[in-house]
């Protein structure tokens, strides 16, 4: 096999031409595309107009300056196969931060969004130059103005608020968060600013001062903005999820929104030991979204997971009290909240490790253990415990890594044998990849129907991407002194 180096902009790109793998199956085309750095972030979309769907990477080079960062675009011929190196380069200002890929004008062809500390730029794929170009704009005093992170946020900027032509953009401010909307004349101008605090409970000590209680690091926590009809009024709301709280602000008749929440809900207890998560999701079938908060503590002897249901009354509002609370003895790595049996209500899925000192011993000894696929059905809103499936799966935890259960990660959100049934998608830190299909008696079948070896694998998410309305699949990789991998693996309907 031929490898190339492409030299450009003074980075280092190793790239596979044509390197398309079948995996023992005809399932999927398997297309493996390598930067020579770590991956930030992936992004998707028909960024040159041919109806196809195109990638695009957010990484630094390992080799050169590790402080620069670059948008590198990978384009899909008609052929169904993506460029072997990139078909454009961008390199990222020092404050770009928070990533979006949206159709911002309704052509049919994606942009991307970034914020940094001046505001919002939109970049576009030029298919005359066949460069990416980038332009401002909204000018807008950020969160972002420190200029500390040098990672990538991939979350929603772009959202319709108003139903009317022109995507609304929320962005987040020292502040809160900055509502822009588009004007007749096509430039972007302030709707709304928000007050949105919120304060952390994690400190950090530099390690030559352990002896010292003040903290020279802080810990920033940008909350994920969703848009829906809370009450169901016919005008979409806005909510923000954090860690520790959810805040819901109501749009009025004017289409304005209060400067404060009319809804928050606090995640108590709160303690620095404990990772929470929380999503929005219609648990119940009354077209409300309802709020679920997800906690963890504990180490390696003794984890436990907490579940926290909280269901919208008319007004959309939640509750200071959760209304239901599963308790669970595992460690989780992962959730999913989705329609898995049609039924238009959505179960949850829960991976769950067994962490108590003996499973660790066992764990450490054989380097292998045994993962639980909980699923529980939601009757009321609720998750059921008596009516909980249990499936068993095998894993791997990675020793040498930081978070040794990273690549223990399920997707259950795709129909890839297009029989109505989502099937599920299990990563088991081993570099395989496992895809149950979806059956209506026990929800998947006992053994895998496919593997497919993808080493590295942390992140999973399903798309539509070469136009024959099935579902493909998007895997990213990081590996620490490997080429980090965007694997893609399209749908052949076979």
């Amino acid at each position: 096999m031929r490898i190339c180096v492409v030299f450009s902009m003074g980075v280092f790109l190793l790239a596979f031409p044509g390197k398309v793998r079948s995996a023992d199956q005809t399932q999927f085309k398997v297309h493996e595309i390598s930067v020579e750095g770590w991956t930030l972030g992936v992004l998707h979309g028909d960024f040159n107009g041919d109806r196809l769907g195109d990638v695009a990477i957010i990484y630094f080079p390992t080799l050169g300056a590790h402080d620069r960062r670059y948008l590198a675009f990978f384009l899909q011929n008609k052929t169904s196969v993506f460029s072997a190196s990139p078909s454009g380069l961008l390199e990222l200002p020092a404050t770009a931060t928070q990533f979006q890929a949206v159709d911002l004008d309704g052509d049919g062809v994606f942009e991307i969004l970034f914020v940094d500390n001046n505001g919002v730029q939109v970049v576009r794929f030029d298919t005359g130059s066949q460069t990416p170009k980038s332009r401002r704009l909204i000018r807008k005093n950020t969160i972002y103005s420190a200029g500390v992170f040098r990672g990538a946020i991939v979350e929603n900027l772009a959202h319709d608020l108003s139903g009317s032509p022109g995507l609304e953009i929320i962005i987040p401010t020292s502040d809160g968060a900055a509502i822009f909307e588009k004007s007749d004349d096509g430039k972007y101008q302030l709707l709304n600013e928000i007050s949105l605090t919120e304060v952390g409970a994690r400190s950090s000590v530099d390690l030559s001062i352990f002896s010292d209680r003040s903290a020279r690091s802080y810990v920033l926590e940008i909350p994920r903005s969703v848009v829906s009809d809370a009450g169901l009024d016919g005008r979409a709301d806005i909510y923000f999820l954090s860690s520790r709280r959810s805040s819901l602000y109501v749009q009025d008749e004017s289409g304005a929104f209060p400067r404060s929440a009319d809804n928050t809900t606090i995640f108590t207890p709160f303690t620095s030991n404990e990772v929470c998560r929380s999503y929005l999701k219609d648990c119940n079938g009354d077209n409300r979204l309802d709020l679920v908060n997800l906690r963890q503590r504990g180490g390696i002897s003794a984890k436990e997971t907490k579940v926290d249901f909280y269901l919208a009354n008319s007004a959309g509002f939640f509750s200071a009290v959760p209304t239901k609370t599963l308790t669970i003895s595992q460690a989780h790595c992962g959730i999913e909240l989705t329609d898995i049996d049609g039924d238009r209500i959505p179960e949850l899925a829960l991976p769950t490790i067994e962490l108590g000192t003996m499973s660790a011993i066992k764990m450490m000894m054989q380097k292998k253990g045994s993962a639980y696929l909980l699923i529980y059905p939601l009757v009321a809103g609720v998750p059921q415990e008596n009516l909980m499936v249990r499936k068993k799966l095998d894993f791997r935890l990675d020793y040498d890594s930081p978070r040794p259960d990273q690549e223990v990660t399920i997707n259950w959100s795709a129909d890839f044998n297009a029989d109505g049934r989502k099937d599920l998608v299990y990563s088991d830190g081993a570099g395989s990849l496992k895809i149950f299909y979806g059956q209506s008696k026990g929800y998947i079948t006992d053994e895998p129907n496919l593997e497919i070896e993808v080493e590295d694998a942390f992140r999973l998410s399903n798309t539509e991407l070469n136009g024959d309305g099935r579902d493909d699949l998007i895997v990213e990789s990081v590996n620490a002194g490997k080429a980090n991998t965007v694997t893609v693996l399209l749908s052949t309907g076979l």
